[in-house]
């Protein structure tokens, strides 16, 4: 939801003006100096802000060496919101460069637990009930503390187990204070040329817009809801109900789910089945992907509890991605291209899921794309990190100014961490190995085994190819038409008669690309072995032959009886 220009508005560039906080802004820019970015300030004019003393050793800092790394501490020292920020940013590549996002994933989410008192407040002025007609039990210390609520286990009337989210008292006002003094600083930024591509005032919009659904429980309550559905039927893999009449924007109830967080126990050494878990973690990945609508952004150690030897439970539904049927198709032909190496079918599906824009160079797009898929020329395929390799080719095109889904990069980002999970529990995990294996049999779904699927990409490359040159043959055509290389001075009589000519080539060319696409359809199931069968053949592909006969021997009888072969 796009930013009311209201609020732009109120964004005065004197400091002081449009800021409700200015003690909290003040703050900001003390913590910026504290972690040595006062050369930021000083370099964006923003000195005035800061206490005399400090304005005169601004001077002293210059610029540090990995200032990524000063403000990645700086926003673990500001709080909640910026800590929020970081890790909002630490996905999005398109909005701050590779550096920042790398960094920001350190961001470390130890905040103060607040009082029993005030969550027990917060939970009975939701759900309208004092705390015991709601619940047998009640733990007074929480489970685990996060900059946006924490978590306290308790027991429903029925005597069924629950966790509760409350959400951190005063938080709300707290990021709404917060994402005015980012307004603020993003107008004064804006326009610097030393921030090149990026845009502080669209960081701070797409802050706004994800902090509305991380401020918000009744979002995370429908993506669980989501993964139950789709999930309930696993038998390795568990996700926790979710209580809908004990659930508010405020609070949030889920199903208690007994075991041990993954990453306590990677850090304990304890022995468990880490095959069995791992075989878990992936198969479940590479279903959501390419089975249903959405996916897990986030599966770390820390949102993974091993609940026995071989069963896992995913936790945490605040980063969640959504795959459309197209860029899940899309999405496939690429990483297969990826896998066989086709440069050309890598750039063609890359240019296919994003958006160009005028100011891409496509020659230097298509040299990056090379460079990073033949990097990896010569060596084994179970030596490659080819999750890495999709992650760059993303961040490849958002460098050259193509507009990728958001969903396809946070995609990109969850292999990288599913893989990195995998490779904890087992060092010669194989990414491709389980994903290949799975791209086969979603292909022999689609009745396409893996080497009528290449045939087809190397089918559509040709017609791409010849489709590609026609536009541009159109366009020099029209150019010369202009300038007057071209003169054309034809008769009303000439000019019909052209029209039906062109009608009739026009007609033919249709039926003969019918032909072709009967033909070509019955090779792909010929090869593909599709049933039922004829005396040992593909029974449909021997109809399309049948069909194609038919109308490529009718298109022979229309040319001769207009006697085109002698012309």
């Amino acid at each position: 939801m796009p930013v009311p220009n209201k609020r732009i508005k109120e964004v005065k560039m004197t400091f002081g003006e449009g800021l409700k906080d200015i003690g909290r802004a003040t703050h900001s820019f003390n913590v910026l100096f504290k972690h040595g970015l006062g050369y930021f300030i000083e370099n964006f004019g923003l000195k005035l802000h800061l206490p005399f003393s400090k304005r005169l050793a601004v001077h002293k800092y210059k610029k540090p060496e990995l200032p990524e790394v000063r403000l990645r501490k700086a926003f673990e020292e500001l709080g909640a919101t910026y800590i929020k920020l970081g890790q909002m940013l630490s996905l999005r590549p398109d909005l701050v460069p590779k550096e920042l996002c790398d960094e920001f994933s350190k961001l470390q989410d130890n905040v103060p637990q607040f009082s029993f008192e005030k969550a027990k407040q917060i939970v009975e002025a939701e759900l309208g009930k004092p705390l015991g007609k709601l619940f047998k039990e009640f733990e007074r210390k929480p489970l685990g503390s996060a900059s946006v609520g924490q978590v306290h286990a308790a027991k429903l009337k029925n005597g069924q187990k629950v966790v509760v989210k409350v959400l951190r008292p005063g938080i709300k006002e707290m990021f709404r204070a917060d994402i005015d003094i980012m307004y603020y600083f993003a107008k004064k930024l804006e326009g610097a040329k030393s921030l090149g591509r990026y845009s502080f005032l669209e960081i701070v919009k797409e802050f706004e817009r994800y902090t509305k659904n991380e401020l918000n429980y009744l979002v995370e309550a429908e993506n669980v809801e989501k993964f139950y559905r789709n999930l309930k039927n696993e038998k390795y893999v568990k996700v926790p109900k979710l209580y809908r009449e004990y659930t508010t924007d405020k609070v949030l109830t889920l199903e208690f789910i007994k075991g041990e967080k993954l990453s306590d126990l990677l850090r304990s050494r304890k022995k468990f089945n880490k095959h069995a878990v791992m075989n878990a973690i992936i198969n479940s990945s590479l279903k959501q992907v390419f089975e249903q609508s959405v996916f897990h952004g986030d599966l770390h150690p820390g949102n993974i509890l091993v609940m026995d030897s071989s069963r896992i439970a995913l936790l945490d539904f605040g980063i969640v991605g959504s795959l459309t049927p197209y860029m899940r198709k899309e999405g496939m032909r690429l990483y297969v291209a990826l896998i066989n190496k086709d440069i050309d079918c890598v750039v063609r599906q890359l240019l296919r899921l994003g958006k160009p824009s005028p100011e891409t160079d496509m020659e230097s797009f298509r040299r990056d794309v090379d460079d990073i898929v033949s990097g990896w020329y010569g060596a084994e395929l179970r030596h490659v990190r080819v999750t890495h390799m999709l992650r760059r080719l993303f961040e490849s095109s958002i460098n050259q100014d193509i507009k990728m889904p958001v969903d396809m990069i946070l995609l990109a980002k969850a292999f990288v961490t599913v893989e990195g999970t995998c490779l904890m529990l087992n060092p010669q995990f194989n990414f491709v190995m389980h994903s290949q294996k799975y791209v086969e049999k979603y292909t022999k779904e689609k009745a396409l085994t893996a080497e009528s699927f290449k045939l087809f990409l190397a089918k559509s490359k040709e017609i791409a190819e010849v489709l590609e040159m026609i536009p541009s043959e159109a366009l020099a055509v029209l150019e010369k038409i202009r300038t007057g290389v071209i003169k054309i001075d034809i008769e009303d009589t000439d000019l019909k008669r052209l029209a039906l000519d062109i009608d009739k080539s026009s007609n033919r060319l249709s039926y003969s690309l019918i032909v072709a696409a009967l033909i070509v359809g019955g090779a792909l199931m010929m090869h593909a072995n599709v049933g039922p069968y004829y005396r040992g053949l593909s029974f449909p592909a021997l109809v399309l032959y049948i069909i194609a006969a038919f109308m490529g021997l009718t298109l022979l009888v229309s040319i001769l009886k207009e006697g085109a072969l002698w012309r």
